[in-house]
C-alpha cells in the first residue's frame, strides 16, 4: 500500500496531535516500558581477537557477550588492588583463566 506525501503528512500530523493530547496520561500496559535498561558500549577488536573470544566462550558454554562483559567487570574490580591478597587472588583468576585456554 503507498499512501502520498499528503496522507503521510496528515498522519504524522494525527499522531502528534494525539500524542500532546495524552502526554500527561500514564503509558498503557502495551507500552512495555524497559527498567534499568544498561548502555551500550560499542568497540572494534581484530577478527582474530572476536574468534578467540568465541572460541573460549564456547568451550565455557557462555555467549561471548557475557564473556567479555565478565573480563571487563573482573578488570574493574581489581582496578586499585595494591595489597599482597588483592594480587594473589588476581593471579589465581589469570591461573584459571591460563588453564581454561590450554585445556
Amino acid at each position: 500500500m503507498t499512501i502520498s506525501k499528503r496522507e503521510k503528512d496528515a498522519l504524522i500530523a494525527a499522531e502528534i496531535e494525539q500524542s500532546e493530547a495524552t502526554r500527561d496520561e500514564p503509558l498503557s500496559a502495551e507500552a512495555g516500558v524497559r527498567r534499568n535498561k544498561s548502555p551500550v558500549y560499542s568497540l572494534r577488536l581484530a577478527p582474530i581477537d572476536v574468534a578467540r573470544i568465541e572460541k573460549v566462550a564456547a568451550r565455557m558454554g557462555v555467549p561471548a557477550s557475557s564473556l567479555v562483559r565478565g573480563w571487563i567487570q573482573s578488570a574493574i574490580a581489581d582496578e586499585g588492588t595494591t595489597d599482597v591478597a588483592g594480587a594473589v587472588a588476581r593471579l589465581e583468576v589469570d591461573l584459571q583463566r591460563l588453564k581454561g585456554l590450554v585445556a
